[in-house]
């Protein structure tokens, strides 16, 4: 082990660090236990919340206010994918959305 990487090791004890390092060799120099990070399981099925608010993005035209009921999905999800997509489609700048979790629907303005 070269003096570098032993005073590298030297800092990362001394501030009670977890780390693991890999050499060009395959040694492995490590302290403390790392494991996987979790995946979360996907709240929705894929595409489904998709197909619950195209048909309404498509036909929305310009200086138009839609609103986007809520359905089984929640009001954040849904808020968030609509802004998204719309971006993609419409362009930075070009809408904006609220979420009314008073009527249950996400609302949409295209500028």
């Amino acid at each position: 082990m070269s003096n570098m990487l032993k005073k590298s090791v030297n800092i990362l004890n001394g501030l009670n660090a977890r780390y693991k390092i890999v050499l060009p060799d395959g040694t492995v120099i490590q302290k403390g236990e790392f494991d996987k990070p979790k995946r979360r399981k996907p709240q929705v099925v894929r595409g489904l919340l998709s197909r619950h608010y195209l048909p309404y993005l498509k036909k929305i035209k310009l200086g138009q206010l839609i609103e986007i009921p809520y359905a089984k999905f929640n009001g954040d999800v849904l808020q968030r994918s609509v802004s998204a997509y719309a971006r993609y489609i419409y362009g930075k700048g070009r809408i904006m959305t609220s979420k009314n979790d008073k009527r249950k629907v996400v609302e949409i303005l295209r500028a």
